[in-house]
């Protein structure tokens, strides 16, 4: 015997009365998080390059063009790492 669902017990218009989301709206979210995930691969791979002009702008000897690139890197990664941590729901 097949248990009823809450869907088909309280029909899908109750869903959408409630607030929640249509069926439709998760491909727009799943868009967005590829989008970011693009965006922070992007930023690793530029801190990364970043990283490696700091290092050969050391072995020029110059210190003031190094520490620029090593600071963009560290900010490039750091910025990358942050939008992919998860975040909770709740702020409380």
């Amino acid at each position: 015997m097949a248990r009823p669902t809450i869907g088909s017990a309280l029909g899908s218009a109750a869903f959408e009365e409630r607030g929640f989301a249509p069926r439709g709206s998760c491909t727009r979210v799943t868009a967005v998080s590829k989008a970011v995930d693009v965006l922070s691969v992007l930023l690793l791979l530029l801190a990364v390059l970043a990283f490696v002009a700091g290092i050969y702008a050391l072995g020029n000897r110059d210190d003031l063009r190094a520490l620029y690139f090593l600071v963009v890197g560290a900010l490039c990664l750091r910025s990358s790492t942050e939008m992919l941590r998860p975040r909770s729901r709740s702020r409380g």
